[in-house]
């Protein structure tokens, strides 16, 4: 019994020495890599639904091992490490879980089904496993593919990971955050408004002639606008004249407007001929007030435009805490938050004038999910709660030629409640006209609105609106004054309203209903419209009716027809008629329903014979006189003009012939200059334009100058503008301005043909000048490039420490970019904006690797040059903790403006700081290895070319070559670098073309010679870097060539 027992114990001890032994060996090998020797590294790029992130794979057995946690990272995966060789996360939600076993080579994949792994699926390093991509295949059920010879790893899936969710979710985000607040933006003004006593010019004109065997006249319509003492002076004519009888009108006005700028006191003063209309409706009710045209002045506090932005309201409820709320306007995703603790959200939303479609969606963290919707109007008439208008006109009224003033106001009380009110009173009469009105919401769907003239009348308006139902209207008006037709006071109701879509079909309806109520007769007329579209086919038909009731004798009278139409668009065409544009098709008749006949049939084709020009025919029958007419025109909507000409006949010998041009014709006086324009689509008539020209400034002075170089073809966006479409020589227009307002330009960095060309501001606004062209320049510059390298001491061994990311901070922006480190140490970027910098390397990867760096920070800048900036010799030397804390070297603490992978601060060790500014200084790393940058930049040899458009391989080049396609060959392991350069004479798309082109030459004969695509990595860097000075030809030389460099 006793021999047992200590057999048994001599056994417990063996598995317990065994497993001391196996946890010793476990804790020793942890953090240790075990890659293979043979397997090579490289860059390559995920791409997942266009979206790619790059990053370092290793080639071994020519299988690709890509990044563990960097691919569950980039595809927006969560994951957590359970313990060593063990990662538990999920894809989407609790529903989509998975686990990974290193230890014990299974996984279990988001159906929660278990798949074995071997051993050689994956191989470990210090801070991640590299697996192969048919792992990624079993976990999450997607496929791949695998691209060698483009360094691409392709990833598709059937249904959307979370980070297509997320990109997705953000687009929207960023889209309608952006497009809010377009308008509103407070962006960087770069050219104010200036005061010039006479500048500009504009003229809108318009010439027409028409003749017949009986006449012969021609008309004209010139609207002529300047800049003079910093206002806006408009002059308009129009006429016309008959030739035979020798007789014409000739009618023309004057008008002088000077802004003040946006304020709340006075915005505008104006002379001559006035309108007392304003910028928006008072009131849903469109008879409120009596428009009144005078020759006099007027003050007004007014905008120039309507504005689109209403005021904020606030959205809050309460729900589960921790709840995550989606917030849609329009259907478009807005904003999200998570309820607080206690299950609270808020959300401030800026609300524009029209029909807003609000919805909030709710997701639980188990998977819980629900929505809620509003719909929110606001009608133009009303304004934002605090905000008052004015205008205050007087003079000579032009129909009655009284002298009058005329006084309108409107005050927005809260953000349901609007009111306004109209005085006028005319010169030495005791009797004035005064109308009051209001307008108030009462939720998102119901409006009530009154308006009151105690001497006229008074009327009450409900408007309804419903996104799916559409939008209603019902008024009702007492009128107290005599009607002229009727001779007695009446009343009168009208409705009307409108289906968007029936039943989802693409169908929809519109009507409208007024009956008057006199006090011995009624009317009322009744009209409809119903419209159907099949794919291109189009179906109309309208309704109208008019209802006459005699309370007297008690009889109805109705009279009611309709108006069939059918439109057929030809848009595919067969090949010998693809020269043609889109063909038109319309038949329409009108049918008495009275009498039970048709009246007329008309039967129309319409042919875009090119772009711009568009042919039309008509044929009209009238069924009851029989008489036949025809109509031939033809429209050519040209680029600087609009003509139109055309003739009609009744097939009797009764001809007619009219022909008309129009156009804008605008001076610019800063490049003294004359425009024409087509004037579709743009006002001018008191309006402004400017000209936004992109240049590359060679010189820095931020000046267009004769050496400078325009960049032609960029977009932008300017809200409340018309944008000249094309890349004109000189600039792209933009129309549609109202003088003294000021715009906000957004532009389109993807627009940029050439990638390394970046303009100094992207977002930035101006004020528009009256009746003038405002030009803005906007200096491009050249990106810089950045190269360093990051090196490990330990002991007497330096080695280039691969794997670590590096961070660039921009010290003004805060903008932050990540680069990876290459194996050997060294990290390159291209595409930095001018600027100064803070580079660092990742704090949570040193406390991973327990290592510190020196020095902890290094500032440089980017300067901006005409070629581009090169920035070399950013150097860190990273020390095992234990070693660091010995050294002498001083350290700097975090900055708080500075972010990477690490959300904790380290607090400084000494008070003295030390940075490194410009290059490294490696003398400060005593056990640092003094030649390895050395020899790194040694392996390289250039290459010149004699022309700048050479391209083609010379003899020495070839030989070069060839020697080296063998020592490639023999050392399997190295790569080649080829960057091509050449002078700046050409374009500098034309530059990088060149470079580019010389990188592929030398490229394609190494492939030819047996090396494969992989190991060779070009880049074009067009004039940039030049060694030589270009306004020589020796200096010339010098910078056509090409740069091999082996690693």
């Amino acid at each position: 019994m006793i021999e047992n027992c200590k057999i048994v114990k001599l056994k417990i001890l063996a598995v317990i020495i065994i497993s001391v032994l196996f946890l010793l060996q476990t804790l020793e090998s942890q953090g240790q890599s075990n890659i293979p020797q043979e397997a090579e590294e490289g860059i390559y790029s995920m791409n997942y639904a266009g979206i790619l992130n790059d990053f370092t794979a290793y080639i071994y057995k020519d299988s690709v091992y890509i990044p563990f946690y960097e691919t569950l990272s980039f595809l927006g995966i969560y994951y957590k490490i359970e313990s060593d060789g063990i990662i538990k996360g999920y894809s989407s939600n609790a529903d989509t879980s998975f686990e990974v076993n290193f230890n014990e080579n299974y996984v279990i994949d988001i159906n929660g089904k278990k798949k074995e792994i071997s051993a050689s699926d994956y191989f470990k390093t210090e801070l991640d496993v590299f697996i192969l991509p048919g792992i990624i295949e079993k976990i999450f059920l997607v496929s791949t593919g695998v691209y060698p010879n483009k360094l691409l790893i392709y990833l598709k899936s059937t249904y959307e990971l979370p980070l297509l969710k997320e990109m997705k979710r953000q687009k929207k985000y960023t889209f309608i955050t952006a497009k809010e607040d377009y308008e509103t933006a407070n962006l960087p003004l770069i050219s104010d408004r200036s005061f010039k006593i006479i500048d500009g010019g504009m003229l809108e004109y318009r010439l027409g002639g028409q003749q017949s065997r009986e006449s012969r006249n021609f008309t004209y319509m010139a609207n002529v606008g300047l800049q003079l003492f910093g206002g806006e002076l408009q002059y308009n004519a129009f006429g016309n004249y008959e030739v035979k009888s020798k007789m014409g009108l000739v009618d023309y006005n004057l008008r002088w407007r000077y802004f003040l700028g946006q304020n709340d006191i006075l915005n505008q003063v104006s002379i001559g001929y006035l309108t007392n209309t304003s910028t928006r409706q008072v009131s849903v009710l469109n008879t409120a007030t009596r428009s009144k045209i005078l020759q006099g002045i007027q003050l007004s506090n007014e905008t120039t435009r309507m504005p689109t932005s209403f005021s904020n309201f606030i959205i809050s409820d309460k729900i589960e805490p921790g709840w995550q709320v989606e917030l849609y306007v329009n259907n478009q995703l807005y904003s999200q938050k998570l309820s607080d603790n206690i299950g609270y959200y808020q959300f401030e939303l800026p609300v524009k004038y029209g029909n807003t479609n609000v919805e909030l969606k709710f997701y639980g963290p188990n998977g819980e999910y629900y929505r809620k919707s509003d719909f929110i109007s606001i009608p133009s008439e009303y304004l934002s709660p605090g905000k008052f208008f004015y205008t205050l006109s007087g003079g000579k009224e032009i129909v009655s030629g009284e002298y009058l003033f005329n006084g309108k106001a409107s005050v927005g009380l809260t953000s349901w409640l609007t009111s306004s009110i109209d005085y006028s009173k005319v010169y030495k009469q005791k009797n004035y006209d005064f109308v009051g009105s209001a307008s108030l919401r009462i939720n998102g769907n119901f409006m009530l609105s009154g308006v009151v003239s105690p001497d006229r009348f008074y009327k009450g308006g409900l408007r309804i609106n419903s996104d799916y139902l559409g939008t209603y209207n019902i008024i009702y008006s007492v009128n107290k004054s005599v009607d002229s037709a009727a001779g007695k006071e009446f009343n009168t109701i009208e409705v009307d309203g409108g289906f968007p879509r029936i039943l989802d079909l693409p169908v929809n309806l519109t009507f409208r209903a007024i009956n008057s109520d006199y006090a011995d007769m009624s009317t009322t007329n009744l009209s409809g419209y119903l419209n159907i579209n099949i794919y291109s086919l189009m179906l109309t038909g309208r309704y109208y009716a008019y209802l006459t009731n005699d309370k007297k004798s008690k009889t109805w009278e109705m009279t009611h027809s309709i108006n069939p139409q059918l439109d057929f668009s030809w848009y595919d065409k067969p090949k010998f008629l693809k020269f043609l544009g889109n063909t038109r098709f319309t038949l329409g008749s009108i049918y008495d329903l009275n009498g039970g006949k048709f009246m007329n049939m008309d039967f129309s084709v319409s042919q875009e014979i090119t772009r711009g020009a568009n042919l039309k025919a008509n044929l009209r029958r009238d069924l009851q006189s029989k008489m036949t007419s025809i109509n031939l025109s033809l429209m050519m909507n040209l680029t600087n003009i609009l003509a139109n000409a055309g003739c009609t006949s009744d097939l009797k010998g009764n001809n007619s012939f009219n022909e008309d041009v129009s156009g804008i014709l605008g001076f610019d006086s800063q490049k003294f200059s004359l425009y024409l324009s087509n004037p579709s689509g743009k006002t001018f008539l008191g309006s402004g334009a400017a000209t936004v020209r992109f240049f590359v400034d060679r010189n820095g002075n931020e000046q267009y100058d004769d050496e400078d170089e325009e960049v032609k073809g960029v977009d932008f966006y300017v809200p409340n503008g018309t944008i000249e479409q094309g890349t004109p020589e000189g600039g792209r227009r933009v129309y549609n301005l109202m003088p003294g307002g000021r715009y906000n330009v957004f532009v389109k960095k993807e627009s940029f043909k050439n990638p390394f060309i970046v303009p100094k501001m992207t977002e930035f606004s101006f004020v528009a000048e009256p009746n003038a062209y405002k030009n803005i320049d906007v200096p491009c510059y050249m990106t810089g490039i950045i190269e360093g390298i990051v090196l490990r001491v330990e002991g007497t061994d330096t080695s280039g420490q691969g794997g670590v990311k590096v961070h660039i901070v921009n010290k003004e922006t805060k903008d932050e970019q990540t680069v990876p480190v290459f194996s050997d140490g060294s990290f390159y970027k291209s595409g930095i904006l001018p600027g100064n910098y803070t580079i660092y390397v990742d704090s949570m990867q040193l406390r991973v690797l327990d290592c510190e760096p020196q020095p902890r920070f290094i500032d440089f800048e980017v300067r901006s040059l005409a070629d581009g900036d090169y920035v070399t010799g950013l150097g860190f030397a990273i020390y095992p903790r234990t070693t660091s804390k010995d050294k002498s070297a001083k350290t700097i603490p975090p900055k708080t403006d500075v972010k990477d992978t690490a959300k904790t601060q380290e607090k400084p060790k000494a008070k003295d700081e030390e940075k490194a500014i410009g290059k490294y200084d490696r003398n400060k790393i005593e056990t640092a290895e003094p030649t390895r940058i050395e020899q790194i930049i040694s392996k390289e040899k250039s290459f010149y070319y004699r022309f700048t458009k050479d391209t083609a391989l010379s003899k020495e080049l070839r030989e070069y070559l060839d020697l080296l396609s063998k020592h490639l060959k023999a050392n399997t392991n190295i790569k080649v670098f080829l960057t091509g350069f050449t002078d700046n004479f050409s374009t500098l798309e034309g530059t990088l073309e060149i470079s580019n082109k010389r990188c592929h030459v030398v490229e394609e004969y190494l492939i030819s010679s047996g090396i494969e695509k992989s190991r060779i990595i070009c880049k074009g860097m067009g004039s940039t870097n030049p060694i030589g000075d270009n306004s020589k030809p020796e200096g010339r030389e010098k910078n056509r060539r090409i740069e091999i460099k082996i690693e």
